[in-house]
């Protein structure tokens, strides 16, 4: 992005003074913080920024002599700094207060800035003052849009926070291990604070967003209990954190919050106890999780799953067969494992190609599914091999209709354009009845039933085994094999 305006159009851009600019200068340089490198606790505050009002850009900035330092940007991609005669911010630091540009193009202070009239072309700017502890304002966080707008009140409120969490940290640079700690909370969002009192854990404030969350009114506070809007916390621990005296200690966890009416969502939460009070307090920071658990199992069922027929895969398969076996263990129900390998994909993937050959996988997988009641698992495990795992099987003519129904599946032909094609199938049943048997042993199993299957060309034959079925397989299939054009 090009920044760098001709000196004609810096000279109609003089930023202007505040009455304390030698102090305020003075204040900035002994900070220490101009040019030094990029910090996660700073980064996490734009971002949120960003995030709260919906910006496309969000900056820290800090307002030296002749120029505008960006101590962290989050967003449009922007230089480290820029002359302070372009710089939004300086009019930011002649006041205490917000300054909020709804259009850039309607306001003779910046409608012929460059950076409005050229790229990036922000007709949207916000920002708060950074006040230190003697009233300098040495810098802002600001947030811009390339539309004009305007921010709500509660965007303008929580900007205001964060502002002020950005002057405390530069006010405490000295104390590096704390503003490395609240840099990892900010970085995930925490929206909901709970301070308890020690021992007690009796709730004695929630912010805002813990209240909206947790649907209680402020009202509520003097009778609301830890015990009554959790679940699953470390008590333990946080009992033990209470009776800490070394400031800065802190436990992170993951339990639930309870809602008004009994629902539940998930939350992290980072406890840690507070000393600066005359009584030291267990200050909770909490965010609701829901959404990331929602990606995480979606990415673990994603990962679960094969690409070519969204069947559950071998990975998947394994682990609901531990589940079944030792469900099967603690019940003595049985459970079954029905493989089967199906033919003449190499020819097909050779006459026809890699496409056709998946379609046909895909096909025949819908088939099985079909084969197969809603409780039952029907997983590829890779190139020609499939399997169904039975959770639980009343007697082995149900295994037999299993069997039939795969078989029905495979009379009906295969189409691609003007051909079409008929699979031919070997198929082996095992049920699990070993108490010290692996899931790898029950899976070997099956596939020996389906090479006996393929070389004694049987059609059909069952274990007549009441109690438990032969070592080697049980139900064994053979389909007929062929191919045609």
């Amino acid at each position: 992005m090009d920044m760098k305006p001709d000196l004609k159009e810096l000279r109609q851009h003089r930023s202007p003074t505040p009455v304390n600019e030698f102090a305020r200068l003075q204040a900035l340089r002994e900070l220490g913080v101009l040019d030094t490198p990029a910090e996660e606790v700073f980064d996490a505050i734009t971002r949120q920024a960003a995030l709260i009002c919906d910006a496309p850009l969000a900056v820290i900035s800090l307002i030296d002599q002749q120029r505008q330092w960006f101590k962290s940007v989050s967003g449009i991609e922007m230089p480290r700094e820029t002359p302070r005669n372009m710089a939004f911010c300086a009019h930011t630091i002649l006041g205490t207060q917000a300054l909020e540009v709804p259009d850039t193009q309607l306001d003779a202070r910046f409608c012929s800035n460059p950076l409005v009239t050229g790229s990036p072309h922000f007709r949207f700017y916000a920002g708060i003052p950074l006040i230190d502890g003697d009233g300098n304002a040495l810098g802002a966080l600001c947030v811009f849009d390339q539309q004009p707008r305007q921010l709500g009140a509660r965007q303008l409120d929580a900007l205001r926070d964060l502002a002020l969490l950005v002057s405390s940290l530069l006010e405490s640079r000295k104390c590096a291990a704390e503003a490395a700690q609240l840099g990892q909370v900010l970085n995930q969002a925490f929206r909901e604070i709970l301070v308890l009192a020690p021992h007690s854990l009796k709730v004695q404030h929630a912010s805002e967003g813990a209240l909206v969350n947790l649907d209680y009114q402020r009202a509520d506070l003097p009778h609301l209990t830890l015990e009554a809007i959790s679940c699953g916390y470390p008590l333990d621990r946080l009992t033990s954190l209470s009776l800490e005296t070394a400031s800065g200690t802190s436990v992170t966890f993951e339990a639930q919050h309870v809602r008004r009416d009994g629902s539940v969502y998930p939350v992290e939460v980072h406890a840690s106890l507070s000393s600066s009070q005359v009584a030291p307090q267990v200050v909770l920071l909490a965010n609701d999780i829901s959404g990331r658990r929602i990606a995480e199992d979606s990415r673990r069922e994603m990962a679960a799953r094969d690409g070519i027929t969204q069947l559950p895969n071998r990975q998947s398969l394994e682990m609901h067969l531990l589940r079944a076996m030792q469900h099967s263990r603690r019940t003595g129900t049985r459970c079954a494992l029905v493989m089967v390998e199906i033919e003449r994909l190499p020819e097909i993937r050779r006459g026809y190609g890699q496409a056709v050959m998946q379609k046909v996988l895909a096909e025949f997988a819908a088939r099985l599914r079909k084969c197969v009641t809603e409780v039952d698992l029907v997983a590829h495990l890779g190139g020609d091999e499939f399997a169904i795992m039975i959770n639980s099987v009343s007697d082995t003519p149900a295994v037999n209709r299993l069997m039939v129904a795969i078989q029905r599946s495979l009379d009906l032909p295969f189409h691609w354009e003007l051909s079409q094609f008929f699979l031919g199938a070997n198929v082996g049943a095992v049920y699990f009845g070993d108490a010290d048997e692996s899931v790898d042993a029950l899976i070997g199993r099956a596939s020996d039933a389906v090479n006996e299957a393929a070389l004694s060309g049987a059609h059909h034959r069952i274990s007549e085994s009441a109690d438990r079925p032969p070592a080697r397989i049980a139900p064994k299939y053979n389909l007929p094999r062929s191919v045609a054009h």
